[in-house]
This record gives C-alpha cells, structure tokens and sequence, in this order.
C-alpha cells in the first residue's frame, strides 16, 4: 500500500461551490455509496469496503466518493459528535505522481467503519475529535493527520 499525500486548497466561492454541489448517498437496493454530481479519471481506493474516491487527474482534486459497503445495520454503532474545528475546502492529492485515466490506485488508509444511525452519519477511517474536519463535498468531511495523510472520511445524511 502506498502513502499518498493530501492538501486542502483554497479556493474561490464559484470553484468551492461546485464541489459542495456534489453529494454522496447511499443506495439501498445496491447498498453502496455512490456520488452525484461528481465523478473523475481516477480514483484512489481504500481497503475499507471498496470505497473509492474519485479525482480529476490534472487538478487532483477529490470529487467523489464511492463502493459497496454493504448493510447500514450491520457495521458497528457509534455517536457521532462534531469537532469545533470546523473549515472548507477542496481535498487535493499532493503529489507529482502521474495517475492514468480509467485506473484505480491503492493507498494506505484505515481501516474501520462505524455508523451513527440516530444522527445518519457514516465514519470511515479514524475520525479524531482533535483534529479539524474539512467539508469537501456537499456532505462529505475529510481529516488529514500532521503527516498531510487522509485518515477519515464522515458523510453525513446516509
């Protein structure tokens, strides 16, 4: 598994707006994430439940998240509470790297998912009070460790 590297950028209100138009839902029948209104080249995809996340291969930059998860019901019960440290932005692959269109990219991630079924809210990875929790999409968070390395996706309305 590689390490892959992450930024948040800051962007203008009209580019800012255009990724928060993109929302992640949960479909029941496929009982899987998929994204609406978003999409991209490539995608990097972690070990947890084939989730995949979606990028533009010039910006790099993060515009979907997918996969199969399986049953809301069966994933392990938590409470889900906000972080205070709560910010904008785009998520963006930080790294030279050229990725080919139409390839899936493996990258170290954690592996651990947890459902707030009271609050609809999904955690993928190591969601962490402490750190700051960055809307990257309509209803999509990311957190990045001090090494700039994703370790947690929330979605939140599932």
């Amino acid at each position: 598994m590689r390490k892959i590297k992450f930024k948040i950028e800051n962007v203008n209100s009209k580019t800012l707006s255009v990724y928060h138009n993109i929302q992640v839902k949960y479909d029941k029948d496929d009982l899987s994430l998929f994204s609406v209104n978003g999409g991209g080249s490539s995608c990097l995809c972690t070990s947890c439940a084939y989730i995949s996340l979606s990028f533009d291969n010039e910006t790099k930059r993060v515009s979907g998240v997918d996969g199969l998860l399986g049953n809301l019901t069966s994933l392990s019960e938590f409470n889900f509470a906000w972080t205070d440290k709560l910010k904008k932005g785009v998520l963006k692959i930080d790294s030279e790297q050229e990725f080919d269109s139409g390839v899936g990219y493996d990258f170290e991630f954690p592996n651990k998912i947890q459902y707030d079924s009271f609050n609809k809210v999904l955690s993928i990875g190591d969601y962490n009070l402490e750190r700051p929790l960055i809307q990257i999409l309509m209803n999509v968070y990311a957190q990045l460790n001090h090494k700039n390395e994703l370790v947690a996706l929330v979605v939140t309305n599932i």
